[in-house]
């Protein structure tokens, strides 16, 4: 493909060839593409055809073009044999031959001299592409003869002015045709084996015509279509062929652009105009006062959508209303009484569903602009309102406290009157007897919203007598409580207003021609009768009664979210979400509840939800979501520590949040990608003051020219009324470019000269840089600015000015890591200290480094340091930025350990031939969840020789450390090696084991070791004895077969008791006494109890027999 200077263009592959390929003989190319698309009847060898149109479709360009004009009935017939004279003249247009000479007559056919062929016949004859015949004395041209492939050939090879050989012709052609035809042959246009005496039909004819046309003629341009929003333009030529061009700048809407484009090596300068009735876009939106907002489309939009207020939205500002210019390209937006926009300080109006004048696509788009109001406000319109009033018309909105009766004079003379000003309309009505005639009124001292007073000039009106009652012009509804009345003149009084009966009264509030009624419930549907009582004007006619119909139009718009913001807040990343129109922030018990925090939803990027400190396992923020301003519009969703979620992007989803319309529509589900770094790069870092000079310091070097430039005082201001008392109203530092100094690449100071009479009082306030770019033109910003283009810090003491601007914490290589927001010089390791709580000495670190451009310093603590502290206290003597301020650091440290173990060497008993437990020592104190649940069990996994790994049988949380016992192989010996292994990355995202203290950090991966140890079956046999000596009535010795613990029972048959000794401990040789006087068959009863850990025992019964004086022992049952 060409290259083009301004725009490449792509063909259609359906309608139009390639351009592309190298430079050829031009008479080469004329042959080739004149037979090329004879392939299809196997006569010519192998070309490559670029043009993909069809026969029909190549012949209908053709007859646009006047080369074929088919025959009476309008058919082409492309399968007939196509005759000499049909040949004759698309030769003869095709070269652009002259056609115009007709005197001459060259062949003596029946009727020649008078038949429509002869122009081209005469034409070709002449220049040598076709020859007749002679019969005698007559040469004849045969024009119904049907054309052969030889004489096709030889024709364009004439044409074509290719040499002829004399030697080596070797075809099948007819004698006469054999030259021509071998030099089409040794061209590689016609195969050696063709039919030469075939005929060749129309249909041949048109396309070998059409690929002539292409190659050597330059198709005009026939028509184009603009598409891709002005970004493409799609021209078709007159061969039927489409190039796609895409102009380098997009057009503009119904303006004239020249576009260029190269096609089959032609130049073509084209002018297009892009015509556009419906809109497609939001082109621009400007103010030229601080009340009003006009925002301009490319074309003409629906103006019920257009005039939806919820369509619009300024960041901070409410919309009180919107009108739809008479020529339906441009909507004025009406701000409330209480939303002013900041004159010369830039803004964006963002644009949402308002549709196409046809209805058919939506439009959105966001349009940048910078209030800017140098126009004093004057008199539009003086009306008389009969006797009784006169209503002034303002060209703006003006201030409602600047119109006094003090400033207004009719003929020249102090009135004593009324005043009704009208924010909505721009006027005042100002009631005071007037009579019939002329008069003059001048008004003073009235105020537009930036501060701009009317000069007072004298306006004419003409008083007449009012005799007529106000009617009504128009009513309209919003949603289904609000309808508002439009009257012919403007209304004083309105007696009562009710829909459909009096039991649905409305409240009322008048504004000059208008009334708005707020019905405590909802209008039918359908029609209803409005009935207003009492409507008085200011000439006192009254209207008993007025009554209208009105069919609520139902908002049936879901909200959308149009932006979203993303900031550290106490840091705690949080998310701003702006919606389209005011959704329901207020009504928790309703469903659709915007401050639900189950309407919310982090997830990473692979989409899995995302939990941890500040979100549920559902990936719902913990804290609840809360609103941000007061129109409805912004919700604040806090996702959590910034400690606890990884720097990065992550999906970010809305969903379930309803309006406050009838309806209640629901959200369209909403999903964005978040960066929780994006606004580190371009942010201001800090701001301090040093005497009346105030330093901001920003995050990358600003821009000194431009849009973006650093320099300009009136980027610089105090925000909100926190104005120190001396500056009067002012809250802009100064109003001197020449007090602005640049300090560094990256900071500036701005001498506040509007506040030198008590700099101090700078201190602690919010200062506010706005529009201020870096060197690329990216503009500094800061979070939570609902979408302004500000950066803001708070204003600090040069002796407080740096400060730490992360949460550190001991990390799991016993390390600190502390991020300033400056620079500072390097910091000696002697000077810092860190005191774990419960302790006395502070440790002293083993090195410091730094990093980040001398932001951080990474504070390392001796291996030896124990990790068991929950938290701790860090301590710098002396921190210096590159500006001289000095400051110290004395800050809460958090112990964010990872607990691993602490020894590689586990404590491991054989509790079983098949089983063991492992006490594996930890740096920190944990908690195990749900010991006995498979996920917790599976984190462990122990591998006991060569055999395979397996989880833990139980988990528990022990002093010191984790106690997991596993299975292991029966007749495991004891020097078997065991290897414990803990997923700490799986337990990242569970949180199953974890530090017992409050941080909660999940254990860390780790590994031990030890041995299986040998397996000693526990006793389970009951010691036993036997009697032994002295045996008698007092007296018995027993033998034990181990040591036992001797227990007395029960005594019969004149035993009054007995003792044993030794009568505590254990022993193998109890010695019993025996009390009082045993009878025949006497009993008492002991139990020897063995010392295993089953505590095994048995009971004897000693029996005493008076014949032998001895006792005998039988187990008691």
């Amino acid at each position: 493909m060409s290259n083009m200077s301004e725009c490449e263009p792509i063909t259609d592959k359906k309608n139009t060839a390639t351009l592309q390929g190298g430079e050829k003989k031009v008479m080469k190319k004329i042959v080739s593409l004149a037979l090329s698309t004879a392939m299809a009847f196997s006569m010519f060898a192998s070309v490559t055809s670029a043009a993909t149109l069809t026969t029909q479709e190549k012949y209908n360009a053709l007859v646009t073009q006047g080369i074929f004009a088919g025959y009476p009935n309008g058919e082409a017939y492309l399968d007939k044999d196509m005759t000499r004279a049909e040949f004759a003249k698309v030769v003869a247009l095709l070269t652009g031959l002259d056609t115009t000479a007709t005197t001459t007559s060259t062949y003596a056919d029946p009727n020649y001299a008078n038949a429509w062929y002869k122009p081209y016949v005469e034409a070709v004859t002449k220049a040598g592409y076709m020859k007749g015949t002679t019969t005698g004395t007559k040469k004849l041209f045969n024009p119904n003869g049907k054309v052969t492939v030889q004489e096709m050939a030889a024709t364009l090879v004439r044409a074509a002015k290719l040499e002829i050989p004399t030697t080596g012709i070797d075809n099948g052609a007819a004698a006469w045709a054999k030259g021509e035809v071998q030099a089409a042959i040794n061209a590689g246009l016609i195969s050696k084996t063709a039919n030469f005496a075939g005929a060749a039909t129309r249909g041949l004819l048109v396309d070998t015509a059409y690929a002539y046309q292409t190659a050597l003629s330059k198709p005009a341009v026939a028509s184009y279509d603009v598409t891709d929003n002005g970004a493409t333009v799609v021209f078709t030529l007159a061969n039927g062929e489409k190039v796609t061009v895409k102009p380098t700048t997009a057009l503009q809407p119904n303006v004239a652009t020249t576009v260029t484009f190269k096609y089959n090596d032609f130049d073509y300068s084209e002018s297009v105009t892009w015509k556009v009735t419906d809109a497609s876009a939001v082109t621009s939106a400007s103010a030229s006062n601080l009340k009003e907002v006009m925002v301009m489309f490319n074309g003409k939009v629906d103006k019920t959508s257009a005039e939806n207020i919820n369509n619009y939205s300024i960041p901070d500002l409410t919309i009180s209303s919107a009108a739809l210019s008479a020529d339906g390209t441009t909507v004025t937006l009406r701000l409330t009484e209480s939303s002013t926009l900041s004159n010369n300080r830039q803004t964006t109006v963002t644009v949402n569903n308002v549709k196409q004048s046809t209805g058919s696509t939506l439009i959105s788009g966001k349009a940048t602009f910078t209030p800017s109001d140098v126009t004093i406000p004057t008199v539009s319109q003086v009306n008389p309102l009969g006797t009784g009033a006169v209503e002034v018309v303002f060209s703006e909105p003006v201030q409602k406290s600047s119109i006094t009766v003090g400033g207004i004079r009719i003929d020249g003379a102090a009135v004593a009157a009324n005043i009704t000003p009208s924010y909505s309309s721009n006027s005042v009505i100002i009631e005071t007897p007037l009579s019939v005639g002329d008069h003059t009124i001048r008004l003073s001292g009235v105020t537009d919203y930036s501060g701009l007073v009317m000069a007072p000039v004298d306006q004419k009106f003409t008083v007449v007598a009012d005799t007529t009652a106000p009617t009504i012009t128009s009513t309209t509804s919003n949603d289904l409580k609000e309808v508002t009345v439009t009257f012919s003149e403007p209304v004083r009084s309105i007696g009562s207003a009710y829909a459909n009966s009096t039991s649905s009264t409305a409240q009322v509030s008048l504004s000059g021609r208008t009334a708005t009624l707020t019905f405590p419930s909802n209008l039918s549907y359908s029609a209803n009768t409005i009935t207003l009582t009492g409507v008085t004007d200011y000439s006192g006619n009254t209207a008993a009664t007025l009554t209208a119909t009105v069919t609520p139009t139902l908002d049936l718009t879901a909200p959308t979210v149009v932006g979203t913001s993303v900031g550290v807040e106490n840091n705690n990343y949080y998310v701003d979400v702006q919606f389209s129109k005011a959704v329901n922030v207020s009504d928790s018990t309703l469903t659709g509840y915007a401050l639900n925090r189950d309407y919310y939803t982090l997830r990473n990027t692979a989409g899995t939800v995302v939990t941890g400190t500040g979100l549920t396992s559902a990936g719902h923020p913990v804290t609840a979501p809360q609103q941000v301003g007061t129109n409805g519009r912004t919700v604040r969703v806090t996702l959590g520590p910034v400690s606890s979620l990884t720097a990065g992007s992550y999906k970010f989803e809305v969903a379930g949040v309803r309006d406050l319309t009838t309806a209640q529509n629901v959200l369209t589900p909403y999903s964005t990608t978040i960066s929780l770094t994006k606004s580190a790069d371009t942010t201001l870092d800090r701001a301090w003051r040093d005497g009346a000079w105030v330093y901001l310091q920003f995050s990358g070097t600003v821009a000194t020219s431009g849009n973006g430039n650093a320099l300009e005082a009136s980027k610089y201001r105090l925000d909100g009324a926190g104005a120190p008392a001396n500056s009067g109203t002012t809250t802009v530092l100064t109003d001197r470019n020449t007090d602005v100094e640049i300090v560094g690449a990256n900071t500036v100071r701005i001498y506040a000269r509007n506040f030198t009479n008590a700099p101090t009082a700078l201190d602690n306030k919010l200062v506010v840089a706005s529009y201020v770019a870096k060197a690329d033109g990216t503009y500094f910003t800061s979070n939570g600015r609902d979408g302004r283009v500000e950066a803001t810090a708070t204003i600090s003491p040069s002796n407080s000015s740096i400060t730490v601007s992360n949460t550190p914490v001991v990390n799991s290589d016993r390390q600190i890591v502390v991020t300033f927001n400056t620079p500072v010089t390097s910091i000696d390791r002697t000077s810092v200290g860190f005191t774990p709580a419960g302790s006395t000495t502070a440790i002293v670190p083993t090195s410091v480094t730094m990093s980040d451009n001398n932001k951080t310093a990474t504070i390392t603590l001796p291996s030896s340091t124990s990790l068991s502290f929950a938290t701790g206290q860090l301590t710098i003597a002396n921190v210096t930025d590159q500006f001289g301020n000095r400051g110290a650091v004395n800050q809460p440290i958090s112990n964010n350990a990872k607990p691993v173990a602490s020894s590689a060497t586990a404590t491991v008993t054989r509790t079983s031939d098949t089983a063991i437990s492992v006490f594996i020592p930890t740096t920190r104190e944990v908690t195990v969840v749900d010991g006995s649940s498979t996920a917790t069990r599976n984190l462990f996994q122990a591998s006991v020789g060569t055999t395979a790994a397996v989880a833990a049988s139980q988990v528990s949380a022990t002093t010191g450390g984790i106690t997991a016992t596993f299975a292991v192989p029966a007749g495991t010996a004891s020097t078997t090696s065991v290897y414990v292994e803990f997923n700490g990355t799986a337990n990242a995202t569970t949180k199953l084991v974890v530090a017992k203290d409050a941080d909660a950090t999940p254990a860390g991966t780790f590994s031990v070791t030890g041995t299986a140890g040998t397996y000693t079956a526990p006793d389970t046999t009951a010691p036993t004895a036997t009697a032994g000596t002295p045996n008698n009535a007092t007296t018995l010795a027993v033998t034990l077969n181990e040591a036992a613990t001797v227990t007395i029972g029960a005594v019969t048959g004149g035993v009054t008791g007995v003792t044993v000794a030794p009568a505590n401990g254990t022993t193998t040789t109890p010695t019993f006494t025996i009390a009082g006087t045993p009878a025949d068959g006497a009993t008492f009863k002991f139990t020897v109890t063995d010392t295993a850990a089953a505590a095994n025992a048995r009971t004897y019964t000693a029996t005493y027999a008076t014949a032998t004086t001895n006792w005998t022992l039988t187990t008691a049952q």
